[in-house]
């Protein structure tokens, strides 16, 4: 949908709205980092093998992000600017400020890239012996309506957006599945905790 001319409402608006863009810039570009300090953290917690797992995930993770991100930017953002902006008319003519259509966005991109790392969680719980794809399987209900409320509160109140965004994060918890079936198969081989 088009927004048409972005428009500033106070002096400052334009140019703290910059700063704010910059400041999202720079985490999402600091994510890989943020990773590795993660894993650099937890690392003593874990025996070697997942210790390697856990460095050679990071790529995969910020790839994950990656498409979260871009998922949320060109098919969620599209539609949900449609919907909201139908609501438009000869007494209503909408006129967007820069402030408030960045935090739209953002709010729709970040949470999305954050979701997308559920396979990355799924791994390492199972790796630590928390969950296994047996629990997380007969607790199926249980995850998929927690999605759709997910889904509910991160897009607007079409039901469109929300299956929109439901459906990869239902495909992320089967997915999720079969990661922890994998990964629980892998401790019992190494031992996911170091042996203290």
């Amino acid at each position: 949908a088009d927004v048409g001319e972005l428009v500033f409402l106070s002096p400052a608006e334009a140019f703290v709205t910059r700063i704010k863009l910059a400041v999202a810039g720079g985490f999402a570009l600091s994510v890989p980092v943020l990773l590795f300090q993660i894993a650099r953290f937890l690392s003593p917690l874990l025996s070697p093998a997942a210790r390697r797992t856990a460095f050679a995930l990071i790529p995969v993770a910020v790839l994950l992000f990656a498409v979260g991100a871009t998922f949320a930017y060109t098919v969620l953002l599209p539609f949900a600017l449609r919907f909201l902006l139908s609501f438009a008319g000869p007494e209503m003519v909408p006129m967007l400020s820069v402030a408030a259509y960045i935090r739209f966005v953002l709010w729709l991109v970040f949470p999305l890239g954050v979701i997308f790392q559920l396979p990355i969680v799924v791994t390492f719980l199972a790796r630590l012996g928390i969950i296994d794809s047996r629990s997380m399987s007969r607790r199926r209900k249980y995850a998929v309506l927690g999605i759709f409320i997910v889904s509910a509160i991160l897009t607007p109140a079409d039901v469109f957006s929300q299956f929109l965004m439901a459906v990869p994060l239902l495909v992320l918890y089967e997915v999720s599945i079969v990661i922890a079936r994998v990964a629980g198969r892998s401790r019992a081989g190494d031992g996911g905790l170091e042996k203290v």
